[in-house]
């Protein structure tokens, strides 16, 4: 999952001498239990703009000092909200793309048995988004107050994807063609104990990519990271 790739990720640039550090929301919220009519507006807002997560994200920076951010699935757990400030410090923003969500509501572009590329009140009154009425609702104002606000376009220097495809289907849906890098995902199985390798994991050299969670993590809570001292050309 997305959780693990990142995970592997962050040990792995350790381990090429680069400092990071992981940041995440300071609770995973349900989003999907009613909770009363002013705590799930309170929710609604969070996802559509959190300025508490900004806040603590702006805290974090000044903190850690990064060099660059990298950023995974921020929609609703922390919201773009951390964008804004990550630009007003002038620290480039790359994003792993694990979804369709940048160019629609429906993450998976696939509802109720079929490949569903609905919009707007089609996709509301298809229920394309968990086969629920109030979770479409909620999604389609988001993504569209996103979409009017291009605040990722304006302020994600390049988006990381794992394959053609995947870029064809950004580009088809109005995305800039020329900020999209294909970076296809590593599957490397951990080496059998017989293996040299074996004793190269053991002092840190992890696999890039392992399937499955670790700890607790999920991709919709803990999913953003700063690196620090990282050399990347034109992000800016």
């Amino acid at each position: 999952g997305a959780e693990a790739y990142m995970l592997d990720l962050v040990e792995l640039l350790k381990v090429h001498g680069h400092e990071v550090m992981l940041w995440g929301p300071e609770e995973a919220l349900n989003f999907d239990r009613r909770e009363g009519i002013i705590a799930d507006l309170k929710k609604f807002g969070h996802m559509i703009w959190s300025r508490k997560e900004a806040k603590r994200f702006e805290t974090a920076l000044r903190q850690f000092k990064p060099d660059i951010i990298h950023i995974h699935n921020i929609y609703h757990h922390i919201s773009p909200s951390i964008l804004a400030v990550a630009t007003r410090h002038k620290i480039p923003v790359v994003m792993t793309v694990h979804d369709y969500h940048l160019i629609n509501p429906n993450y998976i572009l696939y509802d109720h048995g079929e490949i569903c590329e609905r919009q707007g009140l089609r996709a509301i009154a298809h229920r394309c988004i968990k086969n629920s009425f109030m979770a479409t609702t909620a999604d389609v104002i988001e993504w569209s107050l996103h979409k009017w606000m291009r605040v990722y376009e304006n302020n994600i220097a390049r988006y990381l994807v794992p394959t053609e495809f995947v870029k064809g289907k950004l580009v088809e849906g109005g995305m800039n063609g020329g900020k999209i890098e294909v970076v296809p995902l590593p599957i490397i199985p951990p080496p059998p104990e017989s293996s040299p390798i074996k004793g190269e994991e053991q002092k840190g050299l992890s696999p890039p990519l392992m399937g499955g969670g670790r700890g607790g993590w999920h991709a919709a809570d803990y999913i953003l990271f700063a690196v620090k001292r990282l050399a990347i050309s034109n992000t800016r």
